[in-house]
């Protein structure tokens, strides 16, 4: 039985195969949680069409707040505002999973302010990763190569003629396409040549020919006048890189560790198969037997991002009203605090992920947030998590409705009486 068959609800052991606690799995990995109406409505049309909302969006734009507080963040060269504009778009874009595969992206190609310390550069790599989301990966790589953002990370703009910088070469062998053991030191060498020549400076991205190498090279056994372009779809094409992206995939939705190899292999020749088409293979996943296989309901650790987006956009703490609103500053400064800083990445390998989510320190924090949602003191002007009224609003039992809510389901409702033990309940830390 192949791992990435269709669930199916037809003939399935389980007559409530298709449950409020798969619709909250669904929207917790593939969007950014669910309000209560939300879930109502996937309950009620099935999986197909739950499904098809989130793979085929009606438009893909940027919300317009979102581009507002871009435009300032741009404008004052604050990476905090750039954060919020992000977490803005999260809780309210009409593509949420696209806003997912743009974390995976932006955790899979680690872009740093501290290095680059240009918001407009990194926002222009936000909608880089938002475009080719979904598109060829051939086409993403393409773009990041002459990223300025990427250049400036990894060094590539003094990457001239007669003084090659391996910095970037290695990285995108390494971790950007094949994947560590799939390429010699020579390889890394030559490469640093194919990639010469880009620079960006004042603002632009600009190709120097007399800073390029255009001799001929040896990379993978192969030996031509290899330039960027032709170095990307040198590596692209090699098997190892559609390994390394199904691995991507399944890390960013299944969780780190959680799918057996010859099912990474297998989504791998899918990738192959539609010459590394994305959105063909996140589809086939979230549609999948694994994806809603019993074993991955609630198994994967919680990220931050997660945790604080998820958790305030199913209490309903986001709206957009005339009313008070939690602030999507705040929202990004707890993701912070607890690990995942947006832009921010630690390093070039991105977040590790995993149980590296869930320590003393980051449990701390996440009890603190939990406390100021219930309280209402997230800021000064904060509205407070209230699941009694929640439930009131939507006439259901007080007692089932928080656990349905954030869980779906009514495990452990009677005795967990609070938001904050809600919050930070072993069920919390893992989605």
């Amino acid at each position: 039985m192949s791992h990435w068959q269709p669930f199916s609800i037809n003939g399935s052991p389980n007559d409530d195969a298709w449950n409020l606690r798969r619709v909250v799995h669904l929207h917790r990995r593939a969007a950014w949680g669910a309000t209560w109406p939300e879930l109502e409505i996937g309950v009620r049309d099935g999986i197909h069409a739950s499904v098809d909302r989130l793979t085929n969006p009606a438009t893909t734009l940027l919300h317009p707040r979102t581009l507002e507080i871009a435009e300032s963040a741009m404008t004052r060269n604050s990476v905090s505002l750039l954060k919020a504009a992000w977490v803005n778009e999260m809780w309210h874009g009409s593509d949420p999973l696209g806003e997912q595969l743009t974390l995976m992206w932006h955790n899979h190609f680690a872009t740093g302010f501290q290095k680059v310390k240009d918001c407009r550069a990194m926002f222009d790599q936000y909608l880089k990763f938002r475009k080719h989301a979904r598109s060829s990966f051939h086409d993403l790589v393409r773009a990041m190569v002459r990223d300025r953002a990427m250049l400036i990370w990894l060094d590539g703009d003094s990457n001239r003629q007669g003084h090659p910088n391996e910095n970037f070469a290695r990285e995108l062998m390494e971790l950007f396409t094949l994947g560590e053991g799939n390429y010699s030191e020579s390889d890394v060498r030559e490469a640093a040549r194919a990639l010469t020549g880009w620079t960006a400076r004042g603002g632009e991205i600009r190709f120097d020919t007399n800073g390029h190498d255009a001799e001929r090279k040896q990379i993978l056994g192969r030996t031509d006048a290899y330039d960027a372009d032709s170095l990307v779809d040198l590596l692209v094409s090699q098997p190892a890189t559609a390994s390394r992206i199904a691995w991507r995939i399944c890390d960013h939705f299944l969780g780190r560790d959680r799918v057996p190899d010859d099912a990474i292999e297998a989504l791998a020749q899918s990738l192959r198969d539609s010459q590394l088409n994305v959105g063909k293979a996140v589809e086939q996943l979230i549609r999948s037997s694994l994806f809603f296989d019993e074993s991955q309901l609630g198994a994967r650790f919680t990220s931050p991002a997660s945790f604080v987006v998820s958790n305030l956009r199913s209490l309903e703490l986001h709206a957009v009203t005339d009313g008070p609103a939690i602030i999507p500053e705040v929202a990004a400064a707890w993701m912070r605090n607890m690990g995942q800083d947006l832009f921010q990445p630690p390093g070039v390998s991105g977040w590790p992920g995993g149980s590296s989510w869930i320590s003393a320190a980051t449990m701390i924090d996440r009890t603190r947030f939990a406390v100021n949602i219930a309280q209402g003191t997230l800021h000064a002007r904060a509205p407070r998590g209230d699941l009694s009224a929640l439930a009131k609003r939507y006439d259901e039992d007080p007692v089932s409705f928080p656990a349905k809510l954030l869980f779906g389901s009514r495990e452990r409702s009677a005795e967990i009486v609070s938001l904050p033990q809600l919050l930070t309940s072993t069920l919390a830390q893992f989605d």
